[in-house]
C-alpha cells in the first residue's frame, strides 16, 4: 500500500525504521485525546454488531440487533472471527492498536508527499488532531475502531497510491474504502474520481482501471441497499435535524453558540480553503499539489450543496452525509501546506546569517499561528484541553450506570428484556440483555418504529416539538428520567420488559443499587 523507503531532503534515503517514532508520538497523541475505555462512540453499537454476526445467541431478541445494519457488512463478516473470540473490550482494544498506528503512518506519508520532512509532516499531523480533525460536520479518521476506520485506511492508502501514479491500486483501495464504509467511500470515490479525470496525466488510466473500483464496490453498495428502508420527510427531518444532526446539519452550533460557532467554523474553513487554493498556485505543481487541488474543489461540491438543501429542505440528501470528506480533507492539507510554507519561507536561498535567522523566526511565526489555529478557533473552549480532561476522567471517574450494566449481565437470565437510559448506547455490550430502543442505535430500515419507541422512552412525542435541539444526552436522560409509573407500566405490558435501570425511585421490587442508579424487577424475580 506505501513504499518502504522514501527519500529525504539531501538526497538521504530513509527506510521503514525512521517512521516509527513519528508513527508512535502520533499514536501517543491520539491515544491522550480518544483513548477512552472501549466502547466509545460509535463503537458501542458497531462491535458488538460484529460480535453478534459471530454469535447468533448474542443479544438474541433485541429488537434494534434485529435489523440487518448491512452497510458494514464486509467489516462485520471479516473481523467476526476475532469478535467472537474475544470481549467487545479486547476486540476493540485490539482495533485500535493495530489500526491506529496505520492510520498515523499513511498520514506523515501524506504529508511527506507535500514535500515535508518527516518530523515536519508528523507535527503537522499532531496539529491536525489538536484541531479536532474536522471542522464542521463531526468527522474523524482517528478516534474510534469500527467500519470507517479500515475505510480510512484503504482511502489513504489510495491517495498515497494515486499520487505515485499507481492508477490501478488507488482505484481498487477506493472500491474497498467503499465496501467498508459507503457513506465514506461514496464521498471519498466522488471527489478522487473528479480529480483523476481533471488531471490529463491520470485521465486515460483512469477511465481504463475504473472497473476494478466498481468491482471491489460491490459489497458495499449491497450492504448499503439493504439496509434503506422507506421513510417520511417528518421522518428524515427528524434524523437530519434532531438525531445526527452534527453529522448532517450544515447549520447545526449545538445548544449555546449556535449560529456564531456556526458562522466561526465555517469562515475558518474556508480560510483553510483559500490558503490551500494559494499554496497550490505558488508551488511548482507536481501531481500531489495537482490532485489535492482538484480533489478539494471536487469535495466543495457536496459540501456546498448540503447548505443549499438544508435551505430547501431536501432531508434525503442531508442523511447522506456530504459534510463528510471536505471538512475533515481541507484542514489537513492546510497544515501540510502550512509547515511547507514556513519551511520555504525558513530557508530562503543565498541569503546571508543575518537574514537567515530573520526567516526563521518569521517561520516559527507561522507555526505558532498554525497552532493557535489548532486550538482555538475550532471550539467554543480549547478543544484538545477538553477532549483530554475528558478522556481522563472517563477512566478515573466512577460511572454508576456502567456497574449497573455489569450487575444486570451478571444476575439477570440472557433473555430478560430491560428498559435501559434511552442515552447508553454502551447498554447493548455491558448488560447484554435486548432492550426497547436506544437513542443512538439507529435503525434506518426501520425509522418509524424506532421515532415510536423514543417517543415512549422520553414520556411522549411532545418531548421532541418545539424550537431548538432535543437530541442532546443530559436533555434525554432527565426526560426518560421523568417516566411516571404508569408509564413504566405500560411500557413493560407491551414489550414485555421485566427489568428497569434507571436513577428515578419507583414503588418497584429493588434488585440492586450502585450510587444513585437502580435497577428494578417489574415482575417478581
Amino acid at each position: 500500500m506505501v513504499d518502504v523507503e522514501v527519500r529525504q531532503d539531501r538526497g538521504v534515503r530513509l527506510g521503514a525504521r525512521h517512521l516509527v517514532l513519528p508513527t508512535l508520538l502520533v499514536l501517543a497523541v491520539t491515544l491522550l485525546l480518544y483513548g477512552w475505555p472501549v466502547p466509545r462512540l460509535s463503537e458501542e453499537l458497531y462491535l458488538p454488531l460484529v460480535k453478534r454476526v459471530a454469535d447468533a445467541s448474542y443479544l438474541r431478541g433485541d429488537w434494534t440487533f434485529s435489523g440487518s445494519f448491512g452497510e458494514h457488512w464486509l467489516f462485520d463478516h471479516l473481523f467476526s472471527p476475532a469478535a467472537g473470540t474475544l470481549s467487545v473490550n479486547a476486540f476493540g482494544w485490539l482495533g485500535r492498536l493495530v489500526f491506529w498506528p496505520i492510520l498515523g503512518l499513511l498520514l506523515i506519508r501524506l504529508g511527506m508527499r507535500f514535500g515535508l520532512a518527516v518530523w515536519p509532516a508528523t507535527f503537522a499531523v499532531v496539529f491536525w488532531l489538536l484541531s479536532n480533525q474536522s471542522v464542521i460536520g463531526g468527522e474523524w479518521i482517528l478516534g474510534t475502531f469500527e467500519a470507517k476506520t479500515v475505510a480510512y485506511v484503504c482511502f489513504l492508502g489510495a491517495l498515497l497510491a494515486l499520487t505515485s501514479r499507481r492508477i490501478p491500486l488507488g482505484l481498487a483501495l477506493i472500491g474497498l474504502t467503499i465496501s467498508f464504509h459507503p457513506a465514506v467511500g461514496m464521498w471519498a470515490a466522488w471527489a478522487g474520481g473528479i480529480a483523476l479525470l481533471a488531471l490529463p496525466d491520470t485521465r486515460r488510466a483512469a477511465l481504463r482501471w475504473c472497473w476494478l473500483a466498481i468491482l471491489l464496490a460491490v459489497p458495499g453498495v449491497l450492504g448499503a441497499l439493504s439496509a434503506v428502508g422507506s421513510a417520511s420527510q417528518a421522518l428524515q427531518r427528524f434524523v437530519v435535524l434532531e438525531a445526527i444532526p452534527y453529522h448532517t446539519d450544515p447549520f447545526f452550533g449545538g445548544k449555546t453558540l449556535g449560529w456564531g460557532q456556526v458562522a466561526l467554523h465555517l469562515t475558518l474553513l474556508l480560510a483553510m480553503f483559500a490558503f490551500n487554493i494559494w499554496s497550490f498556485v505558488t508551488s511548482k505543481r507536481d501531481l500531489t499539489q495537482r490532485f489535492f487541488f482538484a480533489f478539494q474543489v471536487a469535495a466543495a461540491v457536496p459540501f456546498a450543496l448540503a447548505f443549499l438543501a438544508r435551505a430547501l429542505h431536501v432531508w434525503s440528501y442531508l442523511r447522506l452525509m456530504p459534510l463528510r470528506s471536505f471538512p475533515v480533507i481541507v484542514p489537513l492539507v492546510f497544515f501540510f501546506q502550512a509547515f511547507r510554507y514556513a519551511r520555504k519561507i525558513a530557508r530562503p536561498p543565498g541569503a546571508n546569517r543575518r537574514k537567515r535567522r530573520r526567516a526563521r523566526r518569521e517561520a516559527t511565526f507561522v507555526l505558532a499561528a498554525t497552532l493557535a489555529i489548532a486550538v482555538l478557533p475550532t471550539a467554543p473552549v480549547f478543544a484538545a484541553p477538553r477532549m483530554i480532561r475528558r478522556n481522563i476522567a472517563a477512566w478515573t471517574t466512577v460511572d454508576h450506570e456502567s456497574r449497573a450494566f455489569d450487575w444486570v449481565r451478571m444476575n439477570t437470565p440472557t433473555g430478560t428484556s430491560c428498559i435501559f437510559p434511552v442515552d447508553r448506547q454502551d447498554s447493548f455490550d455491558r448488560a447484554e440483555r435486548p432492550q426497547i430502543a436506544n437513542w443512538q442505535a439507529i435503525p434506518y430500515d426501520r425509522l418509524g418504529p424506532w421515532k415510536k419507541r423514543i417517543d415512549e422512552l422520553v414520556g411522549g412525542p411532545a418531548y421532541f416539538s418545539g424550537p431548538g435541539w432535543h437530541g442532546d444526552l443530559p436533555g434525554l436522560r432527565a426526560a426518560y428520567n421523568r417516566l411516571t409509573s404508569a408509564q413504566i407500566d405500560a411500557l413493560a405490558a407491551k414489550y414485555h420488559t421485566t427489568c428497569l435501570v434507571t436513577e428515578t425511585k419507583y414503588p418497584y421490587q429493588l434488585l440492586h443499587q450502585d450510587g444513585p442508579v437502580r435497577v428494578y424487577a417489574l415482575v417478581p424475580f
